[in-house]
């Protein structure tokens, strides 16, 4: 599979610096996730959904790719992971399906967010959870332009409020330097890539935003 940014195999070689984040959100989700029934929502090659699949009871990935899921299918396997080939804007899954769903670095690839929403509450259960992430707009270097709708932390939360009960938000890769470009320059004093994630908000711009929170009835 050819390399993007935005989809990739484990074994490629840029895999281990570009995506150690989202193996840090992943790692993070686990907990939540124990013994439940599982959403996981345009998750790339199935990396992290397979990590997941370690602890869920049930996990179903989904992603709109049909290359991806060729790839997802072939290398992950597991007796309570299923694949599924689809478009987040309509899920094919039925009402309160879903005891958690997983959406990480999803909502800003897509235009119709609000719809996107809506479905991810119609198959969640009343008491559901959904963790979903993206990165901060202001935290961005340069435009992705992958990236079709681009959101503040403020605008994120907002969107989410209008859907969810948020009962935590989390900071992940905070940035040691107010000024422009500062990535290429931490790169070039050798600051390694922060992928931590913090309970409070940096005292400068973070570079993803992590939302937990519950159905809204």
């Amino acid at each position: 599979m050819k390399f993007t940014g935005e989809r990739i195999e484990k074994k490629q070689r840029k895999f281990e610096h570009r995506f150690a984040d989202h193996l840090e959100r992943y790692e993070f989700a686990k907990p939540f996730i124990k013994e439940k029934i599982v959403l996981d929502v345009a998750c790339g090659t199935g990396y992290g959904t397979h990590i997941l699949s370690q602890v869920a009871k049930d996990i179903s990935w989904l992603d709109v790719d049909p290359q991806t899921v060729k790839v997802a299918k072939e290398k992950y396997h597991a007796p309570n992971l299923h694949y599924f080939l689809g478009d987040g804007k309509k899920l094919p899954f039925e009402d309160n399906q879903f005891d958690t769903v997983i959406s990480f670095e999803t909502i800003e690839h897509i235009v119709e967010y609000e719809q996107f929403l809506k479905e991810i509450k119609r198959v969640l259960k009343g008491d559901g959870t959904l963790i979903i992430s993206t990165p901060n707009f202001l935290g961005e270097i340069v435009k992705n332009t992958y990236h079709v709708s681009n959101f503040t932390f403020k605008d994120f939360v907002d969107t989410i409020k209008n859907h969810f009960n948020i009962n935590e938000i989390l900071y992940q890769g905070k940035h040691f330097y107010p000024i422009p470009w500062r990535g290429l320059l931490e790169a070039f004093l050798g600051i390694k890539k922060d992928v931590k994630i913090y309970n409070q908000k940096p005292s400068f711009e973070h570079h993803v935003t992590i939302i937990k929170a519950t159905n809204k009835k």
